[in-house]
């Protein structure tokens, strides 16, 4: 989820229950806040927030020449990842941004998070956000590398909040599980083609009822040799 909070103390009160009320929160694996507000006098323990690892870039008024606004707050969930960690910062009087470096549990296609637009220096980049975040502009622009990879949705805000969360869906998701069923009826309507091949049949039955045959015990009476002889003899 990305947001431009406006000084992020101050919706401390608010981001926090929405983890144990909204499921989109919940089940969330970063947090992307802009306009965090955020100083050296300020601890990581005052903007803590439970089951997640904070990394932040506070606005250097020597470096960006301005004395108020700017930060950048990025909150990784645990339960996603736990071994994030910031690998470099910058702080001009253009532009502010963090990398961050994630080894998730799985791993999704990567994104970035700018005001500026890259279209032109980063032509294989692709832009998420096409609708309006604060009024009739549109605040913060998210571009992956994929260009169905995700979309972006306008999420519920609290009357605190002046900027829209976006939250971005994995449609690559879909779409591979839409792939792989389509390949999977193909395969079996491949096997059910010829009538002759019993073999091919009985895979598709079984494909189709997830049937398992159970494991053959071995019989333990050593007399049942002796019947089958008596039998064909």
């Amino acid at each position: 989820m990305l947001s431009n909070v406006r000084s992020l103390e101050n919706k401390l009160d608010v981001i926090q229950p929405s983890r144990s009320t909204e499921h989109e929160a919940k089940d969330c694996c970063v947090f992307v806040f802009t306009e965090t507000w955020l100083n050296d006098k300020i601890p990581n323990s005052s903007v803590q927030l439970h089951w997640l690892t904070c990394c932040r870039a506070d606005r250097d008024s020597s470096l960006s020449g301005k004395t108020r606004g700017g930060g950048l707050c990025v909150y990784i969930n645990k339960e996603w990842c736990n071994n994030s960690a910031v690998v470099t910062k910058h702080c001009s009087s253009l532009v502010e941004f963090m990398f961050v470096k994630c080894r998730p549990f799985y791993l999704p296609r990567e994104f970035t998070a700018n005001h500026l637009n890259l279209k032109s220096v980063l032509p294989k980049f692709y832009q998420h956000v096409n609708f309006a975040t604060r009024g009739n502009n549109t605040l913060d622009f998210v571009y992956t590398t994929n260009k169905n990879a995700y979309r972006a949705e306008p999420a519920p805000t609290s009357d605190t909040q002046t900027t829209s969360l976006l939250c971005y869906l994995l449609c690559y998701l879909s779409h591979g599980i839409k792939k792989a069923k389509h390949q999977c009826a193909q395969k079996i309507n491949n096997n059910f083609s010829d009538s002759k091949d019993t073999r091919s049949l009985w895979q598709a039955i079984q494909t189709i009822t997830d049937y398992k045959p159970l494991p053959q015990a071995s019989d333990d009476d050593t007399s049942l040799p002796d019947a089958l002889n008596h039998f064909y003899s």
